[in-house]
This record gives structure tokens, sequence and C-alpha cells, in this order.
């Protein structure tokens, strides 16, 4: 990601384009986030190497900004999900540990159950609720 993030401020400089998205995770939050609404002021503490080369991007961004006075927006996304309809992108992990791959494998009977974890939110039978941005509504 760092190593991308350079090459593309890089090109932007060179072409004169001075506005920039970046797609970037909340997983920047860490454990910051798990019982409080995340605002503009939590605190971040990325829990990966992801979460760190993101930060990274979020930094660089921010640097070419101050300095050639670009203009950005930065979106911290939760549980993105999904995939084209043919399969032609999406997340292929040989033992995925995220929910959507594991309803597809257990649906199509790769999996025996369906293991849902965490048994103590304050809701109805204990489980976390989540909601989910479709990839393709993001891109």
């Amino acid at each position: 990601n760092v190593a991308g993030m350079n090459q593309v401020l890089k090109v932007l400089s060179e072409v004169g384009i001075q506005k920039i998205m970046f797609s970037s995770t909340a997983s920047l939050y860490g454990n910051n986030c798990i019982d409080k609404p995340v605002t503009e002021d939590t605190l971040l503490d990325p829990v990966n190497p992801y979460a760190e080369t993101k930060l990274m991007g979020e930094r660089m961004i921010y640097w070419m900004a101050n300095r050639y006075d670009w203009k950005y927006v930065i979106f911290r996304y939760f549980n993105v999900a999904g995939a084209e309809m043919d399969a032609s992108n999406g997340l292929r992990v040989k033992n995925p540990t995220h929910i959507i791959p594991n309803i597809n494998k257990t649906a199509l009977g790769q999996n025996d159950s369906l293991k849902i974890f965490g048994d103590d939110y304050d809701t109805r039978d204990g489980s976390c609720i989540r909601d989910y941005i479709y990839v393709l509504d993001l891109a």
C-alpha cells in the first residue's frame, strides 16, 4: 500500500491533479470503536500491518495536501463485502475468517456449520449487529 500510494501521489503531482479521494479502513481505530461511536476525534490505534499501511497512506496524502494545497477526502470503511456476480473479483482466501466467505462456504456445504463469535453484546441473542457496504456500491 505504501509504495503504491507513493507512486500514485508522484504521478498526480506530475500531471497536475490536486484532488484525491482515498479508500482507507476503519481498522485504523483498533479497539477504540468497540463500545462507543466513532467521531473525528476517535484515537487512531492501527491493529495490524494492513491498517498501518493505510494510515501511512493517509499521512502521505496529508503531507502532499499541506505542501501543495491539494484537496482530499478520506473514507474509512467498516465491513466492505461482496464481489462481481461473475466472480471476476472478490476476496479469495484459502481459509477465510471473514463472515461473508464463511456464509458462502456453509451454504455450498463446504462447512458443516457457520460459527458466529461473540455472545455478550447487548442484543436479543448476544451476537454482534453489523452493517455492510457492498463493494460495487463503494466502487
